[in-house]
Formats: structure tokens, C-alpha cells, sequence
């Protein structure tokens, strides 16, 4: 499976945003969570939701599939509005502890960590500086780990009980009214934890007292073909037919919560299956234009062209 997830990784980097979806999707992977019972919800614009719940709160959680993009797009598009209210922190998942040092020239660096190299991590990275918020690295460093016979969770605890305690040490130790904006990978982000092991959002919950608003992004994005969607997802595309990012909630401004998740996240949010535009998907030029190529760039398909701000990664 690290194969695999390795080879999507790499094919999202370099822009093959529908290969990635396929090299993850392996028969006998497809989504098996039940469809939700829906009376009494209705779907919500998930930004304004996330930004207003946000402002009762000092720590925001988000998620991302890794070989999904789009998840940093969407996290992305948050920044402008928790800066209004307050939000200063960044963390971001695999950031290097040289991070904070070189936000100083204003641009995403490769060295600033492993995923900042592909492009929509890196615009991610570009908005928070423009904004001025503070990068924080918060990834274990304290280098290999082996479990012990007995213990297949010890490595497991271990990392995301130092990556809570970096985040206590590195934010709100120095500044106990700060606001966090943190962008993590997969399960790190849940509030329940898993059977033998402790996620570290519900380590920071304990050693902070504060309680983050954790919204998932993993559960309710489409997979490569709708063979591979979970019967959640299929049903929540047919029930409510959103156009853009929508999150389901009920009267009371509480998210729906898919079976299994009930105690892990506020919310889950929906990103229907995207349009395309010459052959990509359409939130691939949010914010970009699209340049055309002499006939030249490319002799021989698929290629790859990259381009450059100077200083900068793709």
C-alpha cells in the first residue's frame, strides 16, 4: 500500500491529477460507508460554514487525502477568511523546521518540506504567506522508529504525540490566545483516535484543553470512477446535486456525520466530482490563466512543462 500511495503522490505532483485517483483505487479498496439517513439536513457553502464556526474556536483542523490536490485548493481558499478572524498560525503536515526562516522570502520553497514541491501545496503555501500568517512546523523529528514485538501502534502513538506537543510548545505556549490553522494528513486530524492509537488532534485536545474544529475532506471526494464511491457519497450527490464544496448539517448548525466518524469530526466536507476544462479538472485553474504552448513544447504525449516564479517551485 505505501507503494501505491507513493506512485499517486507522484503522479499529483507532477499534475496527472486523474492518474493519481486511479493508482490509489485498487480493486477491492471501494468505499464501503453506509449511505447516512438525511431528513432534517441540507447542504451549506462548506467555506462559509468552516469560516464561521471557526470564530468560536482557536484551532482549525483540516485534512487531505495526499494524492488528492484539490484538498489544498480548498484549504487554500479558507486562509483569506480566518485571517479576518483572527487566525496567525499555519501547520502544515511534513513542513521542515527550517520553514518559519525561509517564509522570509515570501515565496513556497522546496526546502520548506517534502510537499511543498507540488503546485497546489505550494499555492497553499503562497496565500498563507501573502496573508502574513506564521509558518509552524510540526512533524516528529526525532528520527527512525521500529515498533516493538507486541506494540504495531507504539511508532504510530508516538509521532502524533510529539506533533501535539509541538503544536502546544510552538504556538500556544508562546501565545496562549493564539489562532491555528492546521492542514494534516488523512486520520491525524480525528478527535476519537483510532483502536491503539491516540491521533494527534485528540493528544492536543488533552494537553491544551482547547477542542479544534476538525473537518474532514477525505470521506466525501469522489473516487476515480463512481465504482470505487462509497454508497455516502453516491447518495449525497443524488440527494442534494451540489455545484461547489457544500457541507450537511441540520437546524441545529451541526454537521452531519457519517457512521463510524460520529466522535471524530465536526464536519465532513462534500466536493462533488469536478467538471473538466481541456481534459482537467476545472479547480485546477482557480486563481490561474491558462497559456497556450507552440505545437513544439511537447513532441511526443503525455509531457510535462513547468513553470517558474522566480525562486519558487512550479
Amino acid at each position: 500500500w505505501m507503494y501505491w500511495q507513493a506512485l499517486a503522490q507522484y503522479r499529483a505532483q507532477a499534475g496527472d491529477y486523474d492518474g493519481a485517483l486511479a493508482t490509489w483505487d485498487r480493486p477491492g479498496g471501494e468505499g464501503k460507508t453506509p449511505a447516512p439517513a438525511l431528513e432534517g439536513f441540507g447542504p451549506e457553502d462548506a467555506a462559509a460554514v468552516i469560516v464561521r464556526e471557526a470564530e468560536r474556536r482557536q484551532a482549525v483542523f483540516l485534512n487531505e487525502a495526499h494524492h488528492v490536490p484539490l484538498h489544498r485548493e480548498f484549504t487554500r481558499s479558507l486562509l483569506a477568511g480566518l485571517h479576518e478572524r483572527g487566525y496567525r498560525y499555519f501547520a502544515a503536515e511534513a513542513f521542515s523546521p527550517e520553514a518559519p526562516e525561509l517564509s522570509a522570502s515570501g515565496v513556497p520553497l522546496r526546502a520548506m518540506g517534502g510537499y511543498a514541491s507540488e503546485p497546489r501545496f505550494a499555492g497553499m503555501v503562497a496565500e498563507a504567506l501573502r496573508l502574513g500568517f506564521v509558518l509552524v512546523p510540526y512533524e516528529d523529528e526525532s528520527g527512525p522508529c521500529a515498533d516493538p514485538p507486541g506494540d504495531a501502534e507504539f511508532c504510530a502513538n508516538r509521532r502524533d504525540r510529539v506533533m501535539a506537543e509541538n503544536l502546544k510548545a510552538r504556538v500556544f505556549d508562546l501565545d496562549p490566545r493564539a489562532k491555528l490553522v492546521v492542514h494534516a494528513g488523512f486520520d491525524h486530524i480525528r478527535k476519537d483516535g483510532r483502536p491503539g492509537w491516540k491521533t494527534m488532534a485528540a493528544v492536543f485536545k488533552d494537553l491544551t484543553g482547547l477542542d479544534p474544529l476538525s473537518v474532514d475532506q477525505v470521506e466525501l471526494t469522489g473516487r476515480s470512477a463512481p465504482a470505487y464511491d462509497s454508497p455516502a457519497y453516491k447518495s449525497l450527490l443524488e440527494a442534494f446535486r451540489p455545484e461547489g464544496p457544500v457541507v450537511v448539517s441540520g437546524s441545529d448548525g451541526k454537521g452531519l456525520l457519517l457512521e463510524g466518524h460520529e466522535r471524530a469530526f465536526d464536519f465532513h466536507v462534500l466536493h462533488p466530482r469536478p467538471a473538466t476544462r481541456h481534459g482537467r479538472p476545472a479547480w485546477v485553474y482557480a486563481g490561474r490563466r491558462a497559456v497556450e504552448l507552440s505545437a513544439g513544447a511537447c513532441p511526443a504525449f503525455p509531457c510535462a512543462v513547468e513553470a517558474y516564479r522566480e525562486g519558487a517551485v512550479p
